[in-house]
């Protein structure tokens, strides 16, 4: 039996109304396709002006990227995985972008946006393919796609331009494959199959996910109604062995963000986990309110919410529903299969991350949801094209409606975290927004933005560390030791925090508390460059002048042309009476920055030596530039 209704199918099956309306001509496809586009654009226009997210994977991908500003640094761009990511055809884009704007935002979101206008094509162009030519389905079912508010965080986060890109490559794939199974001759085919496979390899390099490839295309064999066979697991043997191989890579990347075995929920949690997340999704799909950024797993420590345990029910009538859809509605069956399908790998079954879900997984399993709901609008409408119109109309406007205010959201760090509070507030929501605004420096807001964060979860270390940083920018030193001394006591080997408080305690003079924190953290991470200069100034302090200078060096040896230090190597050797050596680190460091201060401290050891013209000269330059000369150097030299 056909998929879609059709003048050929049998007569009394709801698949099988008479549908007129299933061709259109290429006029009406430009229309529907130019109203839809236009439409996405507008939606869109708020992102445009957006920047970059402060904080939340923007600065790991593009502000603090060194390797996307130089054509020298392009191997290391194409090799380095991003947060635990292998994916560099979306680090070639982005180094694109940086080549255009630079560290401008306007470039990386118009090319999203543009994108997701593309996507948005060969949705149309998938969906209109799949029914048998029915444009007003395709059209519906690119209408969705385009406009559902679930997909702005994809499309208006620059970071998530792995999912687009990926999906770009996913959809030609999807395209290429129909394409494939259509054709007449063995050459169309296996031309079609390179163009699969070569979808396929693209899409992989621009995000992981793409993996799941091979097995949605079962999903369009059931619906072209080709017999499950061994040929039919042959055809895709390739694409198979491919997809392990990347799957295997992906989970050593990130085996850093799973749960270790003894941290690791029960079957029984992670099997709820995959329900709730299914049945949210799905939610979403129909009601798109209160998107956040950030969507937390229950707490631990408290019993599971209710919707937990509820969810299993509507997992149970999905299956159901695919069942007995299998035969008499493959439009649904398949919609929920490619759903289920390209959701498998982030319905946390296996813990990654800390959130249990995200919007940004919903972009391409929502082409399944919207191809039934276009077939299932399109059934009910039958011969009246214009019923199709009534609700299509108003459905498109509202959504983009929404999805104009959802990308107003990212337009800033505060803006995205302040929404999320609104709508779906956790520790790590308020914890995030507290960043946001320390990064404005409204620190009275990050303070207390960040013991809210505290009150929902009093042992998050990161919370912890971020306001002892703001206290100590607003000179709340006491405040500050006791966040980091809690924070200590909950992590001890916390890096960050050791050298934080470590460079408290010598603010506050506690210089021996300071080097036992410098040097803790120095045995955590030896290659760490600060840590070593952050003692060689505590060294000099307490005047272990011999331990300063060999501290020092070996912070220039992993840091090397730092003028300061070669200055506080030049006091040292001074100090131990070693006036050449010191003025041979006095002269290094005025090679590199031309500092008064550095002429006036090579005055004494050129004195010293017997330089006293040099040492002289020296001194009237430091004068001459707005320093001081000290009383008895100034006496010694005639000045």
């Amino acid at each position: 039996m056909k998929k879609i209704p059709a003048s050929k199918t049998a007569k009394n099956t709801p698949a099988s109304k008479p549908a007129p309306t299933q061709t259109a001509s290429t006029p009406k496809s430009f229309l529907i396709l130019a109203g839809i586009l236009l439409l996405t654009g507008i939606a869109y226009m708020p992102a445009l002006r957006a920047g970059f997210i402060d904080g939340w994977d923007d600065d790991a991908y593009v502000t603090e990227n060194v390797n996307l500003r130089s054509v020298s640094t392009l191997k290391e761009l194409l090799t380095t995985p991003v947060q635990g990511n292998y994916h560099p055809l979306t680090m070639l884009s982005l180094a694109i972008n940086y080549a255009i704007s630079g560290e401008k935002a306007w470039s990386y979101h118009l090319l999203n946006v543009l994108l997701h206008l593309v996507n948005t094509l060969l949705v149309f162009r998938f969906a209109r393919t799949l029914s048998k030519g029915n444009v007003l389905i395709g059209g519906v079912t690119a209408m969705l796609f385009a406009l559902h508010p679930m997909h702005v965080e994809s499309v208006a986060w620059v970071a998530e331009r792995k999912d687009v890109l990926y999906a770009l490559f996913f959809l030609l794939g999807l395209n290429q494959y129909l394409a494939y199974v259509d054709a007449d001759g063995q050459a169309r085919r296996r031309k079609a199959y390179f163009l699969v496979l070569l979808c396929f390899l693209c899409s992989l390099a621009s995000k992981p996910a793409a993996v799941i490839f091979p097995i949605a295309l079962f999903s369009l064999d059931f619906f072209r109604s080709r017999k499950l066979s061994l040929a039919l697991f042959t055809e895709k043997a390739p694409l198979l062995a491919i997809s392990l191989l990347f799957g295997y890579l992906t989970l050593h990347a990130q085996q850093e963000a799973m749960p270790g075995a003894e941290q690791m929920p029960s079957l029984l949690v992670r099997l709820l986990y995959v329900c709730y997340g299914s049945m949210t999704y799905f939610a979403k799909m129909f009601f798109p309110v209160d998107i956040a950024a950030f969507y937390p797993f229950p707490m631990t420590n408290a019993p599971l919410p209710a919707a937990y345990w509820a969810s299993p029910v509507f997992a149970l009538l999905a299956i159901a529903t695919v069942v007995f859809a299998w035969k008499k509605y493959p439009a649904i069956a398949f919609g929920l299969g490619f759903f289920a399908i390209n959701l498998a790998l982030v319905l946390q079954f296996v813990p990654v991350g800390s959130a249990i879900i995200a919007a940004r997984y919903s972009y391409l399993p929502y082409l399944g949801l919207s191809f039934s709901l276009a077939w299932l609008l399109h059934q009910w409408a039958g011969s009246k094209s214009s019923r199709v119109y009534a609700v299509a109309i108003p459905v498109s406007l509202l959504l983009a409606g929404l999805s104009y205010i959802q990308a107003g959201t990212w337009k800033s760090s505060v803006a995205l975290w302040e929404n999320t509070l609104r709508t779906n507030p956790s520790h790590k929501a308020y914890y995030e927004a507290a960043h946001a605004f320390e990064m404005q420096k409204d620190y009275a807001k990050a303070i207390r933005y960040n013991t809210e964060a505290l009150k929902l979860n009093v042992n998050d270390p990161n919370a912890l560390g971020a306001r002892a940083d703001v206290y100590v920018l607003v000179h709340e030193d006491a405040l500050a030791l006791a966040d980091y001394n809690a924070l200590l006591a909950l992590k001890p080997n916390h890096i960050m925090g050791l050298e934080n408080r470590g460079v408290l305690l010598a603010k506050q003079g506690k210089l021996e508390q300071a080097l036992a924190d410098f040097d803790r953290e120095l045995t955590l991470q030896p290659d760490k460059a600060i840590i070593y200069k952050n003692r060689g100034a505590v060294l000099s302090q307490i005047g272990k002048f011999e331990e300063t200078i060999a501290s020092y060096k070996k912070y220039l040896a992993l840091s090397p042309n730092d003028a300061d230090v070669l200055n506080d190597i030049g006091l040292a050797e001074y100090k131990l009476g070693r006036y050449q050596p010191s003025l041979e680190a006095y002269s290094a460091a005025i090679r590199l920055k031309k500092m008064p201060l550095f002429y006036l401290n090579r005055a004494y050891p050129l004195l010293a030596l017997g330089q006293k013209d040099a040492a002289k000269k020296d001194a009237l330059y430091a004068r001459e530039q707005g320093l001081t000369v000290p009383g008895n150097l100034g006496q010694l030299l005639g000045l």
